[in-house]
C-alpha cells in the first residue's frame, strides 16, 4: 500500500495459453481426367478437388473483464476450399527445322468459412461464416457531395459538407451508420491464369511465360493515401485529383484537416483491382554446338548463348 498519488510498477498477464491446442486436420479429395488428341499433340488435362480443414487456430474475443490484452488461441475455426485446374497443350516436336509448344492453363479456387465462434474484424477485412477469408468490409462510395442542397436530400451523414464522400444507405433507414457496412469483395483472387510458349528454328530459341489473376481487389490506403486526413502523406496524382469546387471531382474528396465527414473510414474509395497480366520470364538463345569444329568439338558438347530478363510487363 501506499500514500494517494503513488505510482508502483508491478507485472501481470498479457495473453492466456491454451494447453489443448491440437494441429488442424485437413481432408482432400479429388478427380481428374487426362486425354490426349493427334499422336499426343494436343492435351487437355483438368482436376477437380474439394479440401476442407477444421480445428483452425483462431482468436475469441475475451470480455474486457478478463484482464488480459490478447485472447488465447483456439481450434475454433473450419473452411471449406473448392477448385479446378485446367491445361490444354499443344507440341509439334517434329524433326523440321521449326519446331514449337504452347501450353494455357487456368486455375480457379474458392474458399468459404464453415465455422467461425464470432466475426473475426480487422481494420478492414471481415471474416465470417459464408464468406471467403478476410474480405474487405465498409461502406460503399456513392460518388462526392457537390452542392449544400445534395446533402440535404440525402440520407442524414454527419458533419458532411460539400467535397466529402457520399455513402451508400444501404438498411435504407435514411442515416448513414455502422450498419450500412458490407462485405466489398475478396482479398485474395480466385481465378489465375497462363500461358507458356516455346518455339525454335534451326539454332535460334525463344521461350516466354505470362501469368495473371482475376478477381480479388486491394486496398491502396497501404501505400500511404492520407487525402482525407489533409494532404500529408498523400501522392501527387491523388492530391491533384481531389476535390476543389462544384464538378472537379466526383470521387477524390476535398482535403481538410480533421476530416470531420470521416472519409477515411474503411470504403470503396481505398480498393482498387489487383487484376494483372504479366510476361513473367522470356528467353532467346543461340545453339553454336551445331558451328565447332576441329579439336574444340572433341572438348565442347554443347556451347549455347542466351539473354533472359523478368517481369519486363506489367
Amino acid at each position: 500500500s501506499g500514500g494517494e498519488g503513488t505510482t508502483y510498477t508491478g507485472v501481470g498477464p498479457t495473453s492466456l495459453g491454451n494447453p489443448d491446442i491440437r494441429w488442424e486436420k485437413t481432408s482432400t479429395y479429388g478427380t481428374g481426367l487426362e486425354v490426349s488428341f493427334l499422336n499426343n499433340r494436343l492435351t487437355f488435362i483438368t482436376d477437380y478437388y474439394k479440401r476442407n480443414t477444421s480445428d483452425i487456430l483462431v482468436q475469441i474475443p475475451l470480455l474486457a473483464t478478463s484482464g488480459v490484452d490478447n485472447a488465447p488461441y483456439q481450434n475454433a475455426g473450419s473452411v471449406s476450399n473448392t477448385g479446378i485446374e485446367f491445361t490444354v497443350g499443344y507440341s509439334n516436336k517434329s524433326t523440321a527445322a521449326f519446331t514449337y509448344d504452347v501450353s494455357v492453363n487456368w486455375t480457379y479456387n474458392k474458399n468459404i468459412v464453415t465455422k467461425v465462434p464470432s466475426p473475426i474484424i480487422n481494420n478492414f477485412s471481415q471474416t465470417e461464416v459464408g464468406h471467403s477469408i478476410d474480405e474487405w468490409f465498409g461502406y460503399i462510395q456513392e460518388g462526392i457531395f457537390q452542392t449544400e442542397e445534395e446533402i440535404q436530400k440525402a440520407p442524414t451523414q454527419p458533419n458532411a459538407q460539400p467535397g466529402d464522400i457520399r455513402f451508400k444507405d444501404l438498411d435504407n433507414n435514411g442515416v448513414i451508420d455502422a450498419n450500412d457496412r458490407t462485405f466489398l469483395g475478396p482479398s485474395v483472387a480466385q481465378n489465375y491464369y497462363g500461358v507458356s510458349i516455346s518455339l525454335a528454328y534451326k539454332g535460334f530459341d525463344l521461350a516466354a511465360s505470362f501469368y495473371g489473376q482475376i478477381g480479388a481487389l486491394r486496398s491502396i490506403d497501404q501505400v500511404g493515401f492520407a487525402i482525407t486526413r489533409g494532404g500529408e502523406q498523400t501522392s501527387a496524382w491523388m492530391y491533384n485529383q481531389r476535390w476543389t469546387g462544384e464538378g472537379t471531382s466526383n470521387y477524390v474528396p476535398r482535403v481538410v484537416a480533421g476530416d470531420p465527414n470521416d472519409n477515411y473510414r474503411r470504403s470503396t474509395f481505398w480498393l482498387r483491382s489487383s487484376d494483372f497480366f504479366r510476361l513473367q520470364n522470356v528467353q532467346i538463345g543461340y545453339d553454336f554446338t551445331g558451328l565447332l569444329g576441329g579439336a574444340a568439338s572433341n572438348v565442347i558438347n554443347k556451347l549455347r548463348f542466351y539473354v533472359a530478363a523478368q517481369n519486363l510487363l506489367d
